[in-house]
């Protein structure tokens, strides 16, 4: 059973790499900026210049607030030494006096000591390792940088202002590659801990004076308005209707910039001044929902998922995210997280208008069949090949029209005039995403042209039915396999933290699912002639 891949759209490099050389002589001008007051936790810093915000990701319980390097600046300048290099802060509530009588006491910390016990055994039992569930500061510390205290030799800081100064512990050790110099401070209410991280290489030259500079201005103050944050701490699975759309939002509280916008299905977040831009995206995204995706593809039983949106203002943002290289967009099931950026590198504003669409279009569908088939992604040429099918929409108003999508038409001429070949239909629809994600730029192409030429070319019914009939059998045969396995009452295996409704059984319930996968394939391809399929196919491409 697939339990977690985000989903990539794989675009040509010069769409994504900056062709901006650094300077021969750089002169980075390291200092700190102005405060960043955080007026929803009652904190502020001085950040240092030309780093931004990070938003946590959801379901992150303990950071309040995050920043890196701005990534375009680093390669504007050359400044190779600011890549690693973080700052996080996080909160705890302090704990008081355990009160109550002695056996009362004991009873409570040896639950808490079996606690944590039972969840490291789980670990080391576990494919899929769950994070004890830190309280308090200290524990923190063991769990995020286990032996930090061993290695460091601690010492004294003072930070803060009058009324409210500050005396805290200072903590300088190393964690893989990189140094972390730690503030720790514990007040009656809340106990804060600041964390800069830098790799080793640059750390003693580059970094420390200024880290320790910019630790010593942290302060606090009384929170103006309500935080959101022990809200974003729930964990949100199961969450439906205004709670989880709460939770959702309260993620961003802290982050100077962002800002939500709720859809009938979606919670829209971001950072861009593009303001009315972001806005018709949203209009979008649900308009091709209804008019697209829902009747095409009908689900088994209602789609109520409330999912995020998240856009970025710059591609340099959506790495620092942890967008992955290659790609302009993804899909993180796990987080029900649909992740974007609005200006590309190196193109003009009409251009990245025009590509955020597209890869929302396609990102969006992935979110979509997700929920549709049963928290189950099928075959990649369906996917992918789907996904690029609705990235060449074009919306106007309540009118939606599909187009051959640019990108992988440009792939297959080169590819044919060159007089290379393409991989058979029979073999394309049957690779699993290992495979397709192997020479990706091809088999996306592929996979983009035989959905379109399914849906929009071909005359011939038999053909035109190859993609209803597949989603219809996978659709129907996962929800036949969900049911019987709760009309049992079957709640053996193990669940995966921060994936909503998936439980991993055994091998036998992980080969029923790879079969129902293959069985789909011959159902939506029964008594086709591959052969003369691919003739009209390979014609139609060498025609586009």
């Amino acid at each position: 059973m697939r339990i977690a891949r985000p989903l990539l759209l794989i675009i040509t490099s010069s769409l994504l790499l900056s062709s901006v050389s650094a300077p021969v002589t750089p002169t980075y001008g390291r200092k700190l900026g102005k405060e960043q007051k955080i007026k929803e936790y009652g904190y502020g810093i001085r950040i240092i210049d030309r780093w931004t915000s990070i938003p946590q990701k959801p379901g992150e319980k303990r950071v309040i607030g995050s920043w890196q390097p701005d990534q375009k600046d680093i390669n504007l300048r050359g400044d190779w030494s600011a890549y690693g290099s973080l700052l996080k802060v996080v909160r705890f509530r302090t704990p008081g006096t355990l009160t109550g009588s002695k056996a009362e006491i004991e009873k409570e910390q040896e639950r808490r000591e079996k606690e944590k016990r039972d969840s490291e055994r789980m670990n080391e039992r576990s494919k899929f390792p769950n994070k004890f569930d830190t309280r308090t500061l200290d524990e923190y510390l063991d769990a995020e940088y286990p032996g930090a205290r061993d290695r460091s030799r601690p010492q004294t800081i003072k930070a803060g202002r009058s009324p409210r100064k500050l005396k805290g512990e200072l903590l300088e050790f190393t964690k893989g590659s990189s140094f972390v110099i730690a503030a720790l401070f514990k007040e009656t209410d809340w106990s804060w801990g600041v964390f800069y991280e830098a790799h080793e290489d640059y750390y003693k030259k580059d970094w420390a004076s200024l880290y320790l500079k910019s630790l010593k201005s942290f302060r606090v103050f009384k929170a103006e308005g309500q935080a959101n944050r022990p809200i974003a701490a729930k964990d949100m699975k199961g969450m439906k209707g205004e709670e989880k759309r709460d939770a959702i939002k309260a993620g961003i509280s802290g982050n100077p910039g962002w800002w939500a916008h709720d859809t009938k299905n979606y919670v829209f977040l971001s950072n861009s001044n593009s303001r009315k831009f972001i806005l018709g995206l949203a209009k979008e995204i649900e308009t091709i929902r209804s008019k697209v995706y829902e009747k095409l593809f009908p689900p088994s039983d209602e789609v109520d998922a409330i999912c995020i949106v998240r856009v970025f203002a710059e591609q340099s943002e959506y790495h620092q995210y942890g967008g992955p290289r290659g790609s302009a967009g993804y899909w993180d099931s796990s987080r029900e997280e649909l992740v974007l950026f609005n200006n590309f590198d190196s193109v003009s504003k009409a251009k990245s208008t025009k590509y955020t669409k597209s890869v929302m279009y396609h990102e969006a569908f992935h979110q979509y069949i997700y929920y549709a088939v049963g928290d189950l992604a099928p075959h990649s040429w369906f996917n992918e090949g789907h996904g690029d099918y609705f990235a060449g929409m074009v919306v106007s108003g309540s009118r939606v029209t599909t187009k051959p999508f640019s990108w992988r038409v440009q792939t297959l001429k080169r590819r044919l005039s060159m007089g290379k070949g393409l991989i058979p239909i029979r073999s394309l629809v049957r690779l699993p995403q290992s495979e397709y994600y192997s020479n990706a730029g091809l088999k996306y192409a592929q996979g983009w042209a035989l959905v379109y030429f399914l849906r929009k070319v071909t005359k011939k019914k038999e053909w035109r039915a190859i993609p209803n009939n597949y989603f219809t059998y996978l659709r129907d045969n996962v929800a036949a396999f969900r049911q019987e396995k709760k009309g049992k009452g079957d709640t053996s295996g193990e669940t995966v933290e921060g994936i909503p409704g998936v439980v991993v059984y055994n091998f036998s319930d992980r080969k029923r699912v790879e079969a129902i996968l293959k069985e789909a394939v011959g159902a939506g391809f029964e008594g086709i002639d591959y052969e003369k399929l691919e003739t009209a196919y390979v014609k139609w491409i060498r025609n586009l």
